[in-house]
């Protein structure tokens, strides 16, 4: 074998690997950018449906026990 052939190999081999751990380093900050997303869309809905359920207990008065409101008179 040429040591200029080697050298040529050498050099495509290492442009390989490169591109090959860009393509995974990618993969993978894609993986970790979509669980955090997901992680934090979780506490947001519940957030969400508590503070609805808040407002629904607000205009009902759902909330409020009888001996609460006899207290307000």
């Amino acid at each position: 074998m040429a040591k200029g052939n080697e050298s040529e190999i050498d050099d495509e081999m290492s442009q390989s690997m490169a591109t090959d751990h860009f393509v995974l380093q990618t993969a993978r900050a894609a993986t970790i950018q979509e669980a955090n997303q997901r992680a934090n869309l979780f506490p947001s809905s519940v957030s969400s449906a508590t503070i609805a359920l808040a407002f629904v207990a607000q205009v009902t008065q759902m909330a409020t026990p009888p001996a609460v409101g006899a207290l307000r008179c």
